[in-house]
């Protein structure tokens, strides 16, 4: 599920315990970033096979996060509902 519409006051719920694979949308915690990002989560292999983690925005204009040795990041868990204020 991927929370494309999301609007002040909505609220999502990111479950921590539950195993995501690359493509969910999960929230995370990346160096730079004042607030956690919201993103498609996504892994790629680089520099003599160093796995490169990135969080790609659902608005494509946005650059995608990066966490790998030079950039800190955290993935805090997969979300799992997103639920529209009324």
């Amino acid at each position: 599920m991927a929370p494309d519409n999301l609007n002040p006051g909505d609220m999502i719920v990111c479950d921590p315990d539950t195993s995501y694979q690359p493509g969910v949308i999960v929230l995370a915690f990346v160096s730079g970033q004042e607030e956690p990002v919201i993103g498609k989560y996504l892994l790629r292999k680089e520099r003599q096979g160093e796995l490169i983690t990135e969080i790609a925005p659902s608005n494509t204009a946005w650059p995608k996060h990066i966490i790998d040795r030079e950039h800190f990041g955290q993935i805090i868990g997969k979300i799992v509902e997103h639920r529209k204020q009324l």
